[in-house]
């Protein structure tokens, strides 16, 4: 499902010119939804912690979901990373879909 995934990132989402959607109605309950369900993940990871599971990876999905001010900052950092973008634009090129592009 990751190649699938790389693939649906709009190549110039990690520039710093892009502009954000439009707010309408579906789009706050879609975040509204999303970080409800972000929520939920981060407090059952944060008991996996102490509880047997995947407590780590329940945390990281929950931190990739959550809206929060430093979040896209942080994605760039990552993305800007050289190995991370090699792996995400081979991804992206097994798919047939155009290499991201990094400010």
């Amino acid at each position: 499902m990751l190649p699938w995934l790389a693939a649906q990132i709009p190549a110039d989402y990690f520039t710093t010119g892009r502009r954000p959607a439009p707010r309408t109605a579906r789009r706050w309950l879609w975040r509204l939804l999303r970080n409800l369900f972000g929520l939920l993940l981060l407090a059952s990871g944060l008991a996996m912690l102490v509880l047997p599971g995947q407590g780590l990876l329940t945390i990281l999905v929950a931190l990739i979901l959550l809206d929060y001010p430093a979040k896209k900052r942080l994605e760039r950092r990552l993305v800007a990373t050289e190995s991370v973008l090699k792996s995400l634009n081979w991804l992206r090129r097994r798919r047939g879909v155009a290499p991201l592009q990094v400010d």
